[in-house]
């Protein structure tokens, strides 16, 4: 997965402006930084995704399901937050952030070994 994910986000990011162009003509030129910052968050997707794929092999669907909620309130609380200020910018970077945020949560709690122990009490 991190192996299309980053030559294939690489490549689109150098090449946003012709993709845009070729895929939608020029009156959506404006999309171009929106892509771009989609992109970025496409450069950590594949940690998170493999996070979950572990976690339900290993017999730990919980532990994944409360990964994907903390990730649905992050992006709705960022979304709450950017989107009235930037508009489809902040759109992008919130979910962008929101994306890095789980993803490093998820990686550290990997780590440490909390994510399962956690109560949804």
């Amino acid at each position: 997965m991190l192996y299309c994910a980053v030559p294939l986000s690489v490549g689109a990011f150098l090449g946003a402006e012709r993709l845009v162009h070729f895929l939608a003509g020029d009156a959506f030129a404006d999309a171009v930084p929106l892509l771009r910052i989609f992109l970025l968050a496409n450069l950590a997707k594949p940690f998170g995704r493999m996070l979950g794929v572990y976690l339900d092999a290993t017999g730990k669907p919980a532990a994944n399901f409360r990964m994907v909620m903390l990730s649905l309130g992050a992006n709705l609380i960022l979304l709450a937050y950017f989107l009235p200020k930037f508009g489809a910018f902040g759109a992008a970077m919130a979910s962008t952030l929101g994306i890095y945020l789980t993803t490093a949560a998820g990686q550290w709690c990997f780590k440490t070994q909390k994510l399962w122990s956690l109560s949804l009490r």
